[in-house]
């Protein structure tokens, strides 16, 4: 392998961890630490779910994503908020530093992937991208190069400047021979 070949094999995975939590952590942060405020019908549904506590119509932000789940009939759905935001927040962190790169890369695919289900396959309105609006076709194509960033992270692994390359290479010495027993 040529040295630009060995810097592509290293320079990409990083800016892809790089770009996934920017696209990640941001959002976990928001969902986890703002708070918003909520019309009557919304607060009277987290009331009933348990979400928040009566006599308030205040709660952090992931629990926008907690009315989404329970309209999409998913169980628990403040439950549900909960893990997405530690998640995004977790997942992306430990992304960018490297460590367990791809399960965490994997996990934030397959996030991804119910992301654009929900968020976007929606919006083309059976055009699939002919004839759909730009705002829609911008957040599809930006979700699309989120998902191809997490899969390869996912397939070619963190690279070289990663937690996951000096903790688990191997036992491979400095020269890339055995380390003895």
């Amino acid at each position: 392998m040529n040295a630009s070949q060995k810097a592509a094999a290293n320079i990409v995975p990083l800016l892809a961890r790089l770009l996934l939590f920017l696209a990640f952590v941001p959002p976990g942060w928001h969902h986890l630490m703002d708070i918003a405020v909520f019309d009557p019908a919304s607060t009277a549904r987290l009331v009933e779910i348990g979400a928040i506590d009566p006599g308030t119509n205040t709660g952090r932000c992931l629990h926008e994503m907690t009315l989404a789940f329970d309209a999409y009939g998913v169980t628990r759905p403040e439950i549900a908020a909960w893990a997405v935001g530690v998640f995004e927040l977790v997942g992306g962190a430990l992304l960018v530093a490297g460590l367990f790169s791809r399960l965490w890369a994997a996990g934030l695919l397959l996030w991804g992937c119910v992301q654009f289900w929900l968020t976007s396959v929606p919006g083309l309105d059976g055009t699939w991208f002919f004839g759909t609006p730009e705002p829609d076709l911008n957040r599809a194509f930006a979700q699309l190069g989120l998902l191809v960033l997490a899969l390869g992270v996912v397939l070619t692994g963190p690279g070289a400047a990663s937690m996951d390359h000096f903790l688990f290479r191997g036992g491979k010495g400095k020269a890339g021979k055995s380390a003895p027993a």
